[in-house]
């Protein structure tokens, strides 16, 4: 589904710029 593909995107997103942050 095209929707389960964004929210993975923003999931991953997220956590991709949490672990930027250190």
């Amino acid at each position: 589904m095209v929707l389960n593909g964004i929210l993975y995107v923003l999931v991953t997103g997220c956590r991709w710029i949490e672990y930027s942050r250190y």
